[in-house]
C-alpha cells in the first residue's frame, strides 16, 4: 500500500500537457483545474524517489501519475510523463 507523506488544502491551479498524448487523449484533466480539496502526496512503491498525488474534493478526484515533485512558495508542482499539475498550497 502506498504511504501518504504529507496533507494539504489546496486547490489544483494547473494542468499541463507534456506533449506525449493527443489533445484527445489528455484533454479530460483540464476539467479538473479549479478544484478546492484535500490534496494527498503518495510515495510511489515501485519507485522511492518518486510520488504521486491525489486531490478529492466535493467535485471529485484526481490521481496523478507518479512524478517529481517541486515545491514553490505556496506551491506544490508535480511533474509526470504526460502532464505538469501545479497545486496552489
Amino acid at each position: 500500500m502506498p504511504k501518504a507523506v504529507e496533507s494539504y488544502f489546496a486547490m489544483l491551479k494547473s494542468a499541463t500537457s507534456t506533449g506525449v498524448k493527443s489533445d484527445e487523449e489528455w484533454g479530460w484533466r483540464e476539467v479538473f483545474v479549479g478544484l478546492w480539496g484535500t490534496l494527498t502526496v503518495y510515495e510511489s512503491e515501485t519507485e522511492p524517489e518518486k510520488h504521486f498525488c491525489l486531490i478529492i474534493g466535493w467535485d471529485g478526484y484526481l490521481r496523478t501519475g507518479k512524478g517529481v515533485i517541486t515545491r514553490g512558495e505556496n506551491e506544490l508542482t508535480i511533474s509526470t510523463k504526460n502532464s505538469v499539475y501545479t497545486f496552489l498550497l
